[in-house]
């Protein structure tokens, strides 16, 4: 039976409104993505782990829905982070991995050669290091890895003096805690098996070299998240054993690296040689849901994880021009936010007479709500424990 001409006419007045809803969304998502700030400081070597949850596979229940908007997001992030090492995980699809790759040209890949198809990865800055080799490490212990996503290893030559000779950086993607009891036991298991065999490789092979260990691992490390059990890397947090899990500063605080969990399950373990290059307590989440509207449905279920190191970087580094910070839009009525604003980044806010209106210590360049504050001239202090910059702004009403 045909439609009623009534509903016919109805859905047609409808269809440029979606069309306009739509619109709105993409273009909202991009203007967030765009107010991304950049992770990258001119005085460190930043290292990234990031789980991209299917990136590139279309079927549906495989990562985000829109796998063009996914793409296009992480594109974006990675393209504004300017950070100069990545690891990645879950690259389901080489082919759009490679696509993206073609649109970053700054940066060189390596991609795991083995047959899962939520392979590891590598990125690294072309203008500061050259890539010296790469393999799949314990590829013998196929019980240790029981999904056969061998840890990837890849070996970096610095291109200019920055204090180390080789960098090695190795990607881990461990077994992952689903299924019912005994699955989850399971892993769990091959989790602890595959902890035991690094030990003995970076104990045996990497214990004087600047070497790091970044990805998910898929479990926390202080309690495992199943069941509490002891955590399947509590033989590598034992005394005498020359690393150090940088991000366990997460699990202590109860930070939780993914969209839907309190735990931390994505990490960075160092070297003692690495750790001398360390910037304290520099290992940050980087929580981009406050930048990318409906961030676990569009982008990922993981957030990046990252890193600072001391690398003399000032014979080494970046050589595009700082960016001027500005207050957008100046003078602002109820919100505003400061441009090109680097991740955590001390901001002040004193009123005419010098009082303390709003104080930040990690803002990142997201919107701030200046509803209460009365219309007149403020002053914004910015410091990032290397640079400091002092603006003015105005409440006009």
């Amino acid at each position: 039976m045909p439609f009623p001409l009534n509903f016919v006419t109805a859905i047609n007045k409808s269809i440029p409104a979606i069309l306009l809803c739509l619109f709105c969304t993409v273009y909202h998502f991009e203007i967030n993505a765009q107010n991304l700030p950049s992770i990258g400081k001119s005085d460190a070597l930043e290292l990234a782990n990031w789980n991209l949850e299917w990136f590139g596979k279309t079927a549906a229940g495989f990562g985000p829905d829109d796998d063009v908007l996914q793409q296009k997001l992480i594109l974006e992030v990675i393209a504004k982070a300017d950070v100069d090492i990545w690891g990645f995980c879950e690259i389901a699809v080489p082919g759009a991995f490679d696509s993206m790759m073609r649109k970053l040209p700054a940066y060189q890949a390596v991609l795991a050669p083995y047959l899962p198809e939520q392979k590891t990865a590598l990125i690294f800055r072309k203008d500061l290091f050259t890539l010296a080799g790469s393999r799949l490490l314990g590829t013998a212990q196929k019980d240790s890895f029981s999904t056969r996503r061998f840890p990837l290893e890849v070996r970096l030559v610095p291109k200019l003096d920055i204090g180390i000779d080789t960098l090695f950086l190795i990607v881990l993607h461990l077994k992952a805690n689903t299924g019912n009891d005994s699955s989850k036991m399971a892993a769990y298991n091959s989790r602890k098996r595959s902890s035991e065999w690094l030990k003995m490789h970076l104990g045996t092979n990497m214990k004087n070299r600047f070497c790091m260990v970044l990805g998910d691992w898929n479990d926390d490390v202080d309690v495992s998240i199943y069941n509490q059990l002891p955590s399947p890397f509590v033989n590598m947090q034992s005394p005498g054993f020359p690393y150090l899990f940088i991000s366990k500063k997460f699990s202590d605080a109860g930070s939780g690296t993914t969209t839907s969990y309190k735990d931390a399950v994505d990490h960075q373990l160092i070297s003692a040689s690495l750790q001398s290059k360390y910037q304290k307590d520099s290992c940050f989440i980087w929580r981009l849901d406050r930048f990318i509207p409906a961030y676990a449905g569009t982008c990922s279920d993981h957030y990046p994880v990252y890193s600072l190191f001391n690398m003399q970087a000032a014979s080494v580094r970046k050589t595009q021009a700082k960016k001027a910070h500005c207050a957008i839009p100046n003078p602002a009525q109820h919100s505003f936010r400061i441009s090109d604003c680097p991740m955590n980044t001390c901001l002040t806010i004193f009123d005419s007479q010098g009082r303390v209106k709003i104080s930040l210590h990690q803002y990142s360049g997201e919107i701030l709500d200046i509803g209460t504050l009365s219309e007149g001239v403020y002053l914004i202090h910015l410091s990032n424990g290397t640079q400091e910059n002092t603006m003015t702004f105005c409440i006009q009403r």
